[in-house]
């Protein structure tokens, strides 16, 4: 994590926007640096859960799983696409 924060200023520097607020499973928010996008999804849930966002990914940055969909995510499931 400390060699993506040092190499990627978006991480540091990125705009930050929540997404689903009202989510009690899924902490999905945006970060936005110079024309570039990343979406993070962390599912808190131990349930897996798949949510629509209007996103379309185009390379995963970071997970702690393989994922199996963009938007679906198995319990304590994280992910970091580019969008």
């Amino acid at each position: 994590m400390i060699q993506l924060r040092k190499q990627h200023p978006i991480v540091v520097y990125g705009k930050y926007e929540l997404l689903l607020s009202d989510d009690e499973a899924v902490y999905a928010f945006t970060r936005t640096f110079e024309g570039e996008t990343w979406l993070v999804l962390c599912n808190f849930s131990d349930e897996t859960v798949t949510r629509e966002l209007p996103f379309d990914v185009t390379e995963r940055v970071i997970g702690n799983m393989e994922p199996v969909e963009p938007f679906t995510l198995r319990p304590y499931e994280a992910q970091v696409y580019k969008v």
